[in-house]
């Protein structure tokens, strides 16, 4: 008697511990496509300068590559005052009703924006015609911020809380015009932060919403020391920055744009990637929230009586921990000790039961920088690019034959 309820004992703990494993695994076929990602270009900024780039394309354009992607929105009240905006691509058969697909929930990279070509491009490259796409704005964006959340941005928990919400309000509604088998979660940068505490709140409600898995892709290891290394690289390449003219921005934007690889890039578009990455794609970003925080919660963040070169001089010096410092302070005590690791909350995930996550990074992605070791905690569930960049690879032809391993 004793044997047999130790073997059913056994049996419930494996069918509660683990009941996902066995599609959690990334295949051999995957492993070995992360060996063969192409390198057309030298650094990891340029990578992620031309593939911001190219995915920014055609921005204004009503492209037929985006026809479908519609705009629409969720009202997860009393968490924001307005609604909160969304992309959606919901595939459809000729006769206008839904077709049976994979439902996907993107978390966007920070400072992603509706009506931006990256956040169309994306759309399409994670929905092409096989999977709905539900995209939302990023937390630190203006459109987002213009919805009014109880918190500002950077407040991970509460985020993740609020995009469960959503969705659950989304699923709702979505439910009554079509039958839905699979839903992922894909997170690409700071939305993979967010996927990764969005998993972690699903696995403790018992019956899972993110049935199909969870896709993290390019995502922070350390939050705080992810800041720390952006801070650095804007240190280091402030006076690059300071030196640039519109006219030589212009010039190495156009050259990023209509190369296919670093061979096609002048040297003075080579040596200043990195200053027109860091500073275009983040800190000229970051003052944006800024402006928007200011608006919309009524609070003095910009120094008002500043000359026009004052206030630039101020914009160059702005960094992401000095927002952490002076505007949101207890946002990062949130999270001390172990519990500011990516792999804390995967393994938390993991205790309750959920292991039907996988993680894409690239060796080289600055945000990281100095903590890449720590990736061996998520061992077969991570897939672990040579080279990529911060989300460069997304723009690959190559991320084409990954994607369909995502699913």
């Amino acid at each position: 008697m004793r044997n047999l309820i130790f073997i059913f004992s056994i049996l419930a703990s494996m069918s509660l511990v683990n009941p996902l494993d066995s599609e959690a695994k990334w295949s051999e076929e995957a492993k070995k496509l992360a060996h063969e990602v192409p390198s057309p270009f030298q650094s990891a900024a340029e990578i992620s300068l031309w593939s911001s780039l190219k995915l920014s394309k055609n921005t204004l354009l009503p492209l037929p590559d985006f026809f479908g992607i519609e705009k629409s929105q969720i009202s997860p009240f009393p968490m924001t005052e307005k609604p909160l905006p969304i992309y959606e691509l919901i595939q459809k058969k000729s006769d206008g009703s839904i077709r049976s697909a994979p439902l996907v929930f993107f978390m966007s990279g920070m400072f992603s924006q509706l009506g931006a070509g990256r956040s169309k491009a994306l759309v399409k490259i994670f929905g092409q015609d096989d999977a709905h796409i539900v995209y939302f704005p990023n937390p630190w964006g203006k459109l987002f911020i213009e919805t009014k959340p109880q918190k500002l941005p950077g407040d991970l928990l509460f985020e993740a809380k609020l995009a469960m919400k959503s969705i659950e309000v989304y699923l709702k509604k979505f439910r009554k015009k079509a039958n839905v088998e699979k839903v992922y979660l894909f997170g690409e940068s700071y939305g993979g932060l967010l996927a990764m505490f969005m998993s972690y709140l699903d696995s403790k409600k018992g019956e899972l919403t993110f049935n199909g898995g969870v896709r993290i892709l390019s995502a922070p290891l350390h939050f705080q020391n992810a800041l720390k290394n952006l801070d650095s690289i804007l240190d280091q390449e402030q006076a690059s920055f300071e030196d640039f003219s519109w006219w030589k921005k212009l010039n190495v934007v156009s050259d990023f744009l209509f190369a296919s690889s670093g061979d096609d890039l002048s040297s003075y578009s080579r040596s200043h990637a990195r200053a027109l990455m860091s500073y275009m794609g983040f800190n000229r970003k970051l003052f944006e929230a800024y402006q928007a925080i200011e608006s919309v919660h009524k609070l003095n963040l910009i120094p008002k009586n500043l000359s026009e070169s004052g206030l630039e001089q101020w914009k160059n010096k702005l960094r992401f921990l000095h927002y952490f410092k002076t505007v949101h302070k207890n946002a990062l005590g949130l999270f001390p000790g172990n519990k500011a690791f990516l792999h804390h909350w995967y393994r938390k995930t993991q205790e309750n039961g959920f292991w039907n996550i996988k993680f894409v990074t690239a060796k080289d992605d600055f945000l990281n920088q100095g903590m890449k070791e720590y990736w061996m905690k998520f061992e077969d569930d991570v897939l672990i690019l040579d080279r990529g960049g911060h989300s460069g690879y997304l723009a690959l032809d190559w991320f084409q034959k990954l994607r369909g391993h995502l699913f």
